[in-house]
């Protein structure tokens, strides 16, 4: 998946991010109460790693300095950059929450860890 990112920026790309298509049911709620499902919808999830040329996110960076956003896609749509999206991977597993944790240690742990092979 990082080859393929690199792969869309050698290519031209101003940015590339790997999307893995929803599974899930999704549903809009307020308040957690269920208010629809939104139609049929195509929704993909963004996980990292994005990858940028570098002088064009920190331009789009500075240039929208005020504004909020929770990752560097935010920036590159007020900046009107171009991004190719690649194939993710499922076992690319964001770490965030506390039991993001826990999941990472569980699928790491799960067996021999090896580094090279003994003939």
């Amino acid at each position: 998946m990082i080859g393929a990112v690199v792969t869309a920026l050698e290519g031209g790309a101003d940015g590339a991010m790997p999307m893995l298509a929803a599974s899930d049911t999704l549903r809009r709620a307020w308040h957690g109460w269920k208010l629809d499902a939104g139609g049929h919808v195509t929704i993909s999830i963004a996980p990292d790693a994005q990858g940028f040329v570098y002088d064009r996110i920190l331009k789009a960076h500075r240039d929208h300095a005020a504004r909020e956003a929770t990752d560097d896609a935010a920036w590159r749509n007020w900046a009107g950059m171009t991004v190719t999206m690649v194939e993710g991977e499922e076992k690319n597993l964001k770490v965030t929450r506390k039991e993001d944790f826990a999941l990472a240690e569980a699928l790491l742990g799960g067996g021999d860890v090896r580094t090279g092979q003994r003939l």
